[in-house]
């Protein structure tokens, strides 16, 4: 990181320790305003506040911000848009809070939790922490602050109790590495990664908002097209995902955050799977499963669950329709009551149908699921761009799915 100049704060009044800001706070108004003249007024003062900006030295930033404040606008102006996003907003944390530590693997040896010290008001390289927002057993994550640019972040430590594991180190390593290597909006930025006095740490972008499932538990089932459009942009952050040899293995609600501009973020690769031709070290290094099953029951491929290392994207795929179930209905596709029956419902049990579940579900996103959850992997969509073009079947995206299917089918010889 350098440097940067922060528009937020130089032209819009709102200081780092306030951003990312909310809609509300993007456009200068009171929280959940509703009059849409008050709106539509205060997006046309900041665009017109903006527009000067245009020709100078910060024309790149003020064009950024001008299409942030024109999505606001948009957002707030539409009803059903607003709730959606009002519903975040009651829900919002920082991404990485009050993460399921069910999901996190347990280490092989100690057969306790690591029990991190805290580390508020130290430095790692150019960032000072602050405060603690997710004690993990395995690797905390703390608000920290850039001291060049004053830039919030958050600050992933791997604890001295957790790198005395090989293995916990090559995860870390491999998570920092493609954290700060992959640039796409549906995934956590990195910034910096490094290490300070044996202690490994990972600067990524502080994000504000609620994963999936807190919202869903908080607030219910989604509006069906919100519910899309979320399982939407996750397909586009697990396909950069995938056409980068990565494959997530542990999508669910609960790894899926929205962010406070409605924006979709995937978290946690601790569990990915690195194919070789992956521009990672270690790639094609399989790593054991320390001591648990790869991945969360509800949402478990059945091969995944047979053998994680045979898991592809075809896997997230199956992964990523469960979540879509859960998004329609509150619930996953299949329960039980041991990780065994669930495991078992995945390989044995009928794939339900949403229309049945809730009819205002279309057929066209029933059938979509349907294929998505397919028990054989071949009988699925062959890759994430085939997802997107049967859930927004628009022409921008059939011209890429034929490119890609030549990459993921490649024509007999």
């Amino acid at each position: 990181m350098q440097n940067t100049f922060d528009p937020y704060h130089k032209w819009l009044a709102i200081p780092p320790e306030d951003q990312p800001p909310t809609l509300y706070r993007l456009l200068g108004i009171e929280a959940a305003e509703l009059d849409l003249d008050v709106i539509h007024g205060a997006a046309d003062g900041r665009l017109a506040f903006l527009k000067t900006f245009l020709s100078g030295e910060h024309a790149a930033l003020a064009n950024r911000l001008s299409v942030e404040v024109t999505q606001a606008r948009q957002v707030l102006a539409s009803a059903n848009r607003r709730a959606a996003y009002d519903r975040v907003l009651e829900s919002a944390k920082p991404a990485g809070a009050e993460e399921d530590a069910a999901d996190e693997p347990a280490a092989k040896t100690p057969g306790k939790a690591s029990k991190s010290r805290d580390l508020s008001g130290q430095t790692f390289g150019e960032f000072l922490v602050s405060e603690r927002i997710h004690a993990g057993r395995l690797a905390p994550v703390y608000r920290a602050v850039h001291k060049p640019s004053g830039t919030l972040v958050a600050l992933k430590i791997l604890p001295v109790e957790s790198a005395q594991h090989d293995e916990m180190v090559r995860r870390f390593r491999r998570e920092q590495e493609v954290t700060c290597k992959l640039d796409h909006p549906n995934l956590i930025v990195g910034y910096a990664s490094g290490e300070t006095e044996g202690v490994r740490y990972l600067a990524t972008e502080f994000v504000m908002g609620t994963d999936l499932s807190t919202l869903v538990r908080q607030h219910g089932p989604l509006p069906v097209d919100q519910a899309v459009d979320y399982t939407l942009q996750a397909a586009r952050g697990l396909m950069q995902l995938h056409l980068h040899g990565i494959y997530h293995r542990n999508v669910k609600p609960g790894n899926l955050w929205i962010d406070m501009s409605g924006r979709v973020k995937i978290t946690n690769l601790f569990l990915a799977k690195f194919e070789e031709y992956a521009q990672v070290a270690g790639a094609g290094e399989e790593l054991t499963r320390m001591g648990q099953t790869m991945g969360t029951a509800e949402y478990l491929a059945p091969e995944q669950a047979a053998d994680a290392k045979s898991a592809d994207q075809r896997a997230d795929i199956y992964s990523l329709g469960c979540t879509l179930c859960f998004l329609l209905t509150g619930r996953p596709p299949y329960g039980g009551k041991s990780m065994m029956d669930k495991l078992a419902a995945h390989r044995k049990q009928p794939i339900p149908s949403l229309r049945e579940l809730r009819s205002d579900v279309p057929a066209e996103v029933d059938r979509a699921f349907a294929r998505m959850l397919a028990k054989d992997p071949a009988a699925r969509y062959t890759f994430m761009g085939e997802v997107l073009t049967a859930l927004d079947p628009g022409p921008q995206v059939g011209w890429f799915r034929r490119l890609i299917s030549r990459f993921w089918n490649p024509p007999e010889s």
